[in-house]
């Protein structure tokens, strides 16, 4: 049996804590509440799908706080380790322990990602060892591993939070060789610009009903 499981990577939406760059262009308030809707609305796209979901939270005395935001009926974990790398690792281990084959994991950065890229992203672990969906600022977007070729040695020494996060992992998944699916690109929401394109790609797509659409357009100064 190939038993697959989806990991959401989320912070709990503390003022300042959380989509800080975008804050310097819309405040910190409306970023805090742009960065709620986020998380909500990837977890709402999830839900149609038939696929398991963990909800992986960065902050354990958070928690009562998170499942008062999030309500009950999900899956919670905590986050563990002393940086992404480290998180992503024991997050894998566990996971694959509990007795999934195939692990994605995805962060709450990029809310309008097309609910179909997640199920080609568990259709390519049938074939490929790794499946990556990289971002447009030079990380990744989502991240996956077949259970049977899984090394946590792919994080190893990759310089986090800078434009070459993606290029370095490519090279170790080459020095392994393991072989590599990789999705579409995507654009994260980090700063301003990001929020303006999220705008005039979601005109015609699915995410035109989003709660992050719903926002901005109650907020029609936030440029």
């Amino acid at each position: 049996m190939c038993k697959p499981c989806l990991c959401l990577f989320i912070k709990f939406p503390e003022q300042g804590k959380v989509k800080t760059r975008l804050a310097e262009s819309i405040g910190f308030k409306l970023a805090t509440k742009l960065y709620t809707s986020f998380v909500e609305d990837v977890i709402y796209t999830l839900s149609y799908k038939d696929f398991p979901m963990q909800i992986c939270y960065d902050n354990l005395s958070r928690f009562p706080k998170i499942l008062n935001w999030l309500g009950g009926g999900l899956f919670y974990a905590p986050q563990r380790g002393a940086d992404l790398g480290g998180k992503l690792k024991n997050c894998f281990k566990r996971v694959f322990k509990q007795g999934y084959s195939r692990v994605i994991i995805i962060g709450s950065d990029a809310p309008d990602v097309p609910p179909h890229l997640f199920d080609q992203a568990f259709t390519a672990l049938n074939t490929h060892d790794i499946v990556i969906g990289p971002t447009k600022d030079g990380g990744y977007y989502l991240i996956g591993f077949n259970k049977k070729n899984y090394t946590d040695m792919v994080f190893n020494h990759i310089p986090w939070s800078t434009p070459q996060v993606y290029e370095e992992t490519l090279k170790h998944i080459n020095q392994f060789g393991l072989s590599l699916f990789e999705l579409p690109s995507w654009q994260d929401v980090d700063v301003i610009d990001d929020l303006a394109a999220l705008v005039m790609r979601s005109h015609f797509s699915f995410f035109q009903h989003s709660k992050t659409m719903e926002m901005i357009r109650n907020h029609p100064n936030i440029w």
